[in-house]
C-alpha cells in the first residue's frame, strides 16, 4: 500500500481496530448511535451513523 501525500494511512486489521476508528472516521466520540462502517481497499472507507432511541432501533437498523 503506497501512502497518499500528507495523508497516514489508518490501519484496521480486525474488529476491535474498526470499533477504536470509529471517531477518527466520523470525527467526534458517538453515543446512542448506529454504525456502519463500510470497506473497498486502502482508501475506500465509509462510515454511517444514525442517532438512536430506543424504541427506533430496530427501525434504524433496517434503514441502513
Amino acid at each position: 500500500m503506497t501512502a497518499m501525500p500528507g495523508r497516514i494511512p489508518m490501519v484496521i486489521r480486525n474488529i476491535p481496530d474498526a470499533i477504536a476508528a470509529v471517531p477518527y472516521l466520523l470525527g467526534f466520540h458517538p453515543s446512542d448511535s448506529l454504525i456502519v462502517i463500510a470497506f473497498a481497499g486502502p482508501y475506500g472507507t465509509c462510515a454511517i451513523r444514525v442517532d438512536l432511541a430506543p424504541a427506533e432501533t430496530a427501525e434504524a437498523a433496517e434503514r441502513l
